[in-house]
């Protein structure tokens, strides 16, 4: 893992309302993360990992992130996972839709975030996966902000 690697930290996203959500930075490759957020709600900025425990039943979005909020140092590092193991946080399939066609594919990405293959799926099958494409920290707090609206 290089030096500068973000991977393995967790984070603070400020939500719209004035609240904060975490996430964490599961790969990275350049100024391309993917980040697991979670569906709890901070009402005040954490500073630190504290009390809060990381659990994959609550991660709520999964998504490919530009670097901008963290290199910003509008999302704040809070430090390291505990006992970060990137077997157990892995790359998920992701889902794209042909607007103009209506079929839908899975997106398989590798460790480095690469695009690696692509098969088409039905309707159902689209249904469980994240979505693909690579989101902007904007839009990264305007999601979490809807789905952890108090």
């Amino acid at each position: 893992m290089k030096k500068d690697s973000l991977v393995g930290k967790l984070f603070v996203v400020p939500l719209e309302d004035g609240g904060f959500s975490v996430g964490l930075v599961a790969r990275q490759n350049k100024n391309i993360l993917l980040g697991y957020f979670f569906d709890t709600y901070f009402p005040k900025q954490p500073s630190e990992i504290g009390g809060f425990i990381v659990d994959k039943n609550n991660i709520f979005l999964i998504c490919l992130v530009g670097i901008t909020g963290l290199k910003n140092n509008e999302w704040t590092i809070i430090g390291d996972l505990p006992d970060w193991d990137k077997n157990e946080w892995t790359v998920p399939i992701f889902k794209q839709k042909d607007p103009l066609l209506d079929i839908y594919y899975a997106i398989i990405y590798d460790d480095d975030l690469n695009e690696t293959s692509r098969k088409k799926i039905s309707k159902e099958e689209a249904e469980t996966l994240y979505k693909s494409g690579i989101h902007g920290s904007g839009v990264v707090e305007s999601i979490l902000s809807d789905k952890l609206k108090k």
